[in-house]
């Protein structure tokens, strides 16, 4: 299956940016001016939602109608075993409750005196410590054993299903 990723790039590029201005810590621009100004992030979001989901919307009716020939009317979607494209489960969770407490720090940082650079810098510090310590033990065995049975013509599917093999794994065929 060939698809232009061209749409889905500029999609992914204009709502990134586009939607970044939503949010005080959005943006590196708005952790600036949040900054400077000692704007509340809560009223800064009451502010900027609408105009933000306005433009989101706006770029994405304008996308839509000028990528409107490279669409595709239906995508082929590829299986992935969650068991083996997960490597570090311990590490999703770990990063993601990184995540939550930098966002809500973030958020709560002007009531609690805390600059942001330094909520941002401590999460940072706490994912890549991590990273340096479990990168060691993360087993890669079996994901590569499992690319290089599918390379073979081998597994990769659920037990089964019917699919053929492509260039990046299996493929569910259309019902």
């Amino acid at each position: 299956v060939r698809i232009d990723p061209k749409p889905y790039l500029f999609a992914l590029f204009y709502a990134a940016n586009i939607a970044s201005m939503a949010l005080l810590f959005g943006n590196p621009t708005n952790l600036i001016i949040g900054q400077a100004t000692g704007i509340d992030p809560v009223l800064y979001v009451q502010w900027m939602a609408l105009p933000s989901l306005v433009a989101v919307l706006v770029c994405l009716a304008t996308l839509l109608v000028y990528f409107r020939r490279s669409l595709p009317n239906n995508i082929e979607l590829f299986q992935v075993d969650a068991n083996t494209a997960l490597l570090d489960k311990r590490g999703a969770i770990f990063t993601t409750a990184v995540l939550a407490l930098t966002l809500l720090l973030l958020t709560l940082s002007p009531y609690l005196g805390l600059p942001l650079s330094l909520v941002s810098l401590f999460s940072a510090l706490m994912t890549f410590g991590y990273c340096c310590v479990s990168y060691p033990f993360i087993k890669r065995d079996n994901v590569e054993g499992e690319y290089q049975g599918r390379e073979r013509g081998g597994g990769g599917g659920l037990a089964g299903e019917k699919g053929t093999e492509g260039p990046r794994g299996r493929q569910k065929e259309a019902a």
